[in-house]
């Protein structure tokens, strides 16, 4: 159960994190400028979107699917965004809110059961932590290693199961498919993935040094 708290607040703090501007401009510095299908009052036309402009988007947008922005970005003058994909990016907002609250859970829990834990003395708080850290990495590289060399049909499961409504799926040409390109995804989870990895290493790292310590 541990272990468990540990990945679901773990994972969901670290996308929240690496979500932001940050992530976002190194990874699509690669990419831009990316062309954009715009409707405008003059009928419709092509626009090329710099990078400084992306991410302006994508804030918008970030604020918006994690709940910290109460309203979608609109554009003024000219369509950038479809109605579907309004629709969907409310879907991620409703799934995202629903994540950071179960990761606010799962942390409260995992706290709880380390104090009942160190309430039979340091040692058996320390155990648990370091095991759940060992359970937690273990889990999460796993997932990482399928991801790196089957991301999409991951990707596409992951939809499928926090989407069953099927309205994710996009022509070739949508803007937010431009603006999200798959690689964008595809790093972003490894980062978020590996990061995680990382930090639950050094805490079982720590742990089991405490616990040599303690031994001596």
């Amino acid at each position: 159960m541990v272990a468990l708290s540990f990945a679901l607040s773990g994972l969901v703090a670290l996308a929240i994190v690496f979500g932001g501007t940050a992530t976002y401009e190194s990874i699509m510095r690669e990419y831009a400028p990316v062309t954009f299908r715009v409707i405008a009052v003059t009928g419709p036309r092509k626009d090329l979107i710099d990078l400084r402009v992306l991410a302006g988007w994508h804030n918008g947008w970030f604020a918006y699917v994690t709940g910290d922005g109460e309203r979608a970005p609109i554009s003024f003058g000219a369509e950038i965004f479809s109605s579907a994909e309004y629709a969907h990016m409310a879907d991620v907002r409703n799934v995202f809110i629903g994540a950071r609250i179960v990761a606010i859970v799962a942390a409260l829990v995992a706290a709880l059961l380390l104090i009942r834990a160190a309430r039979r003395g340091r040692r058996a708080a320390v155990v648990l932590a370091r095991d759940a850290a060992i359970a937690a990495g273990i889990g999460t590289m796993v997932i990482a290693v399928a991801a790196a060399v089957a991301f999409d049909p991951l990707f596409l499961l992951f939809h499928e199961i926090f989407f069953p409504q099927g309205n994710f799926l996009f022509p070739a040409d949508s803007n937010l498919l431009a603006m999200y390109p798959d690689p964008y995804w595809y790093r972003l989870t490894l980062r978020v993935g590996l990061t995680f990895v990382a930090a639950m290493a050094v805490m079982a790292i720590g742990s089991a040094a405490t616990l040599r310590r303690a031994r001596r």
